[in-house]
């Protein structure tokens, strides 16, 4: 193992962001792999033969109540609990929302909320920076900052979504649908017969 390993995975481990002192170690995707599964659970559950089965809108209210309840303790628990016990709250909501009918629909479905569902990786990925970014400039604690902050990061993911995601993933499609044709076509040419 070469030194610089050594003080990657120290740095690593020595990272004081959590409590057990094993830093954004928990960030990993593997240990972020019962999300997706649940994820995965839930698509299964709420969609069927490529159309969502209606889940009754009522179900958002105990959903917003148990995440309201965790709220209120959140300060007193470990991030990671919390996140634990956050799931089932959360996940019902997904459900319900995902596949709502009526005049929440027309919310849920209309095109800004869809673009804003869609922008939601690149916010993700780009509240941290910008956040930083803010604190650089010595405006976090300004009033009204806050708000600025939310409008310009909304606004740059947005921008990300539309400009840089979306024809990305159009690319690796198209790139990917065609190595797999030109496969496909390989595997049912007939081999070359030896000349005689």
């Amino acid at each position: 193992m070469s030194k610089h390993t050594v003080l990657i995975v120290t740095g690593i481990l020595l990272d004081d962001h959590t409590p057990y002192g094993v830093g954004d170690l928990w960030r990993n995707p593997a240990l972020r792999l019962p999300e997706f599964l649940l994820g995965m659970f839930l698509t299964q559950l709420i969609v069927r033969d490529g159309r969502p089965v209606t889940t009754p809108a009522v179900l958002a209210l105990p959903a917003l109540a148990s995440i309201g309840a965790i709220a209120l303790l959140i300060h007193d628990l470990d991030g990671r609990i919390a996140e634990v016990l956050l799931l089932p709250g959360f996940a019902l909501l997904i459900a319900v929302l995902a596949s709502a009918s009526g005049p929440l629909a027309r919310v849920t479905q209309h095109r800004t909320a869809v673009l804003l569902g869609e922008a939601s990786y690149a916010l993700y990925l780009l509240h941290a920076p910008f956040s930083i970014f803010y604190d650089a400039l010595g405006v976090s604690d300004m009033p009204g900052a806050y708000f600025g902050y939310l409008a310009v990061t909304i606004a740059a993911s947005i921008a990300a979504h539309l400009w840089f995601e979306r024809p990305m993933r159009v690319r690796i499609v198209t790139w990917w649908d065609q190595r797999s044709a030109a496969r496909r076509a390989a595997a049912l040419a007939p081999a070359s017969q030896p000349a005689g």
